[in-house]
């Protein structure tokens, strides 16, 4: 937990564990006249929530994002060797803006275990037969601008995620798999397949919005993946609304900043590394600016 006296960040204090047997080994403790926060978008939070601090706005741990996304698998009638060479390849942004419909487009990493969870032709022999041809299939990636509808919490001393795809961003969703699906049939896809637990395959253009349009927002039905996780302590100038003022600094209690994407206030759309070595370059000449000495 970090230690605060007065209102000010004074230290942390941490618990070695004992993987085997959940027991503490040991303890440890460390005083410190500024404290930087850097675990992350699902540590961060619990670590604040744990020490009972910087929660006046109500706001530590909501406003989650993640960027979940979902794939189309595409079966060729010859080898790509999708495994070999570059990654990423394929980049489409022209969509990335809300009201545009908020979606990247790329190609996956196309590598063994992936592609033997991404697409569900069946058990079984469908399944060996799918996995035989691997060599033979490839994957688009759409990648979801989503809100942020999400809570990480810690409950009974475990972290907590809540996290359902908000509807709108499941129609977003909906668009890029045609976009995606009507590029695969273009490069020559003999046919798709999409990544939910019914089976569900695309044999021909014709099909790809019949199939697509019937699809529901609906929890387990879907095998998405998820990256980028945002949010959850929030920056920004209104103290009642965020978590972190504007130099990185909590608003609750001096001299303890966050550094990481917990602090972004909305999901920016693209992969937030960057950003968060921008914000921690930021951060760093706000302390030292703040502590000349």
């Amino acid at each position: 937990k970090i230690n605060t006296a007065n209102g000010i960040a004074s230290g942390v204090e941490a618990e070695v564990v004992d993987q085997a047997t959940g027991n503490v080994k040991t303890r440890l403790s460390v005083k410190a006249s500024i404290v930087v926060l850097a675990a992350g978008p699902t540590g961060s939070p619990l670590l604040l929530q744990n020490s009972g601090i910087c929660n006046s706005s109500g706001q530590v741990g909501k406003n989650f994002a993640c960027h979940p996304s979902l794939s189309v698998t595409a079966m060729f009638d010859k080898k790509l060797n999708d495994f070999h060479g570059a990654t990423h390849s394929l980049f489409e942004d022209s969509h990335t803006l809300p009201e545009q419909g908020g979606w990247i487009q790329l190609n996956a990493v196309q590598e063994p275990v992936e592609a033997s969870f991404m697409a569900e032709p069946g058990t079984g022999k469908p399944y060996v037969r799918y996995m035989q041809n691997y060599p033979n299939s490839t994957r688009l990636i759409t990648l979801i601008h989503d809100k942020n509808v999400g809570e990480v919490t810690l409950e009974n001393g475990y972290k907590e995620i809540r996290y359902q795809v908000d509807d709108e961003d499941f129609e977003a969703m909906k668009k890029g798999l045609k976009e995606n699906a009507r590029i695969l049939f273009a490069a020559g896809a003999s046919y798709l397949y999409l990544p939910t637990s019914d089976k569900t395959r695309i044999n021909s253009v014709d099909e790809i919005d019949k199939v697509i349009d019937e699809l529901k927002n609906e929890p387990a039905r879907y095998r998405y993946t998820s990256f980028h996780p945002q949010g959850t302590c929030r920056m920004g100038a209104d103290k009642t609304k965020t978590v972190v003022n504007p130099y990185g600094e909590t608003h609750d209690v001096k001299n303890l900043y966050i550094v990481d994407a917990s602090l972004l206030p909305t999901s920016i759309g693209y992969n937030p590394s960057e950003t968060v070595y921008a914000l921690a370059s930021y951060i760093a000449d706000q302390i030292n600016s703040a502590n000349p000495s």
